[in-house]
């Protein structure tokens, strides 16, 4: 039988504009850390924050998509967040049609994810839709997260 080597490896890509050290207490607060990187796409993308204990970003997964639809698999998402020795996660992704309203794809998304992590021990704290204009829409705030 053979077996394949993994190897975990932090690399710098974008970064957020946040203060490491400032936790991500509001959906305001996880907003104004994701906003720059989506302001002027016309694709979907999707963030995937990590947070340590005392909710301080500790790493992040961007998937790009099509203009209207990113593939998520809630495996990646949350396999990542066990190599991260996440305790918490924020999932944020953008509108580029500038209607933050969920889809029911979001809605339906969002559970499975919230599901698996409580399965695994990692807690979804928020999903964000950005519109690229400064507006989000949170589930956290809007009694919607599962």
């Amino acid at each position: 039988m053979i077996c394949r080597e993994l190897e975990v490896r932090y690399v710098r890509g974008p970064a957020m504009h946040h203060d490491g050290r400032k936790p991500c207490r509001t959906s305001a607060d996880t907003a104004a850390m994701v906003q720059p990187l989506v302001a002027d796409t016309l694709r979907e993308q999707f963030f995937a924050i990590y947070l340590d204990t005392r909710l301080r970003p500790i790493g992040f997964v961007r998937t790009v998509g099509v203009l209207d639809s990113v593939p998520v698999r809630p495996a990646e998402l949350l396999g990542t967040g066990l190599l991260a020795a996440a305790k918490t996660l924020i999932l944020v992704h953008n509108h580029p049609s500038g209607d933050v309203r969920p889809s029911p794809e979001d809605k339906r998304m969002t559970a499975q994810i919230v599901e698996a992590g409580r399965i695994l021990g990692i807690q979804v704290l928020d999903h964000i839709i950005l519109d690229g204009n400064g507006q989000h829409y949170s589930f956290a705030d809007h009694g919607e997260l599962p």
